[in-house]
């Protein structure tokens, strides 16, 4: 059978697998059995076709890639483990910490901060002992991940030398995010907005957009560099058929009637939290924020 016949029948008996899944909610310990009954039949496959140990274990890291980019968080997170813990594992990657960067991210996706804890200190003792392979970028990937499993804001849980990640293009809008959402979780809505205060995002991204209107709303402020609408407001009232289907823009109409003081109708909210599960997740923390400002209205 063809190689790539074979890794595609590896996720496609893997995600037959996951399908029935997420509908019933199993545990990790069932998903992990459900696995690893698809995983034998690849492996007697693979065998037959006499592939070697470090081919298989490269297999085994090809359908974690891909069943992480389908969100299957749970699975990949268990092909992961089970390529790491391969004993040719070594042959295969020059740094094994990138895998236990990608357990740490897994984890948090399937939000399993204990395993997400558990992965990233593995990940520390990893560079520890390879002290070579530990460089910026390295140590800038950990400083995010270990903001990402607190709930602190990076001035409290970063070091001085994990701090110099602000310094990163890479990583500085993630930093910026993930303290503003702090604040705002923390109903910190002054120390949210001092973040945003002098900051244009009138030329920024939709995401963004919507991010600094609701540290707007929530602080109770008015924009000057916008005559004081909130910097969603012209695509809302310039497309008004993606309302339904858009979260940003029903973010922007809830935005909008808590500015007005008038409070939101709870269909409206759980209509929102729908939409950003589908597509955007990461953002959920909104909708809890502006739920809170909703209560208060």
């Amino acid at each position: 059978m063809n190689i790539f016949r074979i890794l595609q029948s590896f996720v496609f008996l893997l995600m037959l697998t996951i399908s029935g899944l997420v509908k019933a909610e199993l545990s990790e310990q069932s998903i992990n059995a459900l696995v690893s009954a698809s995983e034998q039949k690849i492996l007697e496959m693979l065998k037959k076709e006499g592939k070697g140990s470090s081919e298989i274990t490269q297999y085994y890291l090809n359908a974690a890639d891909q069943t992480f980019s389908q969100h299957q968080y749970v699975v990949a997170k268990i092909l992961y483990a089970k390529a790491l813990a391969r004993k040719d594992i070594d042959s295969i990657v020059s740094d094994k910490g990138a895998i236990y960067i990608l357990l740490v991210n897994a984890s948090l996706s399937s939000k399993n901060k204990k395993d997400a804890k558990k992965y990233l200190e593995e990940a520390k003792l990893y560079y520890n002992a390879n002290p070579k392979l530990y460089r910026e970028n390295q140590r800038d990937q950990l400083a995010l991940l270990k903001l990402q499993i607190s709930e602190e804001t990076s001035d409290k849980i970063l070091s001085q030398d994990e701090l110099k990640i602000k310094n990163s293009n890479n990583y500085q809008q993630a930093i910026f995010n993930h303290d503003i959402k702090q604040h705002l979780l923390a109903g910190r809505y002054e120390q949210a907005f001092n973040l945003t205060n002098e900051i244009n995002f009138k030329n920024v991204d939709i995401n963004r957009r919507v991010l600094a209107d609701l540290v707007y709303v929530a602080a109770n402020k008015e924009n000057p560099m916008t005559e004081n609408k909130l910097y969603c407001q012209n695509d809302y009232e310039k497309f008004p058929t993606v309302r339904e289907v858009s979260y940003s823009m029903k973010l922007c109409e809830i935005l909008l009637t808590l500015k007005s003081g008038k409070k939101v109708n709870g269909q409206k909210l759980d209509q929102l939290k729908k939409l950003i599960e589908t597509r955007f997740p990461e953002n959920l923390f909104m909708e809890k924020v502006v739920r809170q400002l909703n209560k208060k209205a």
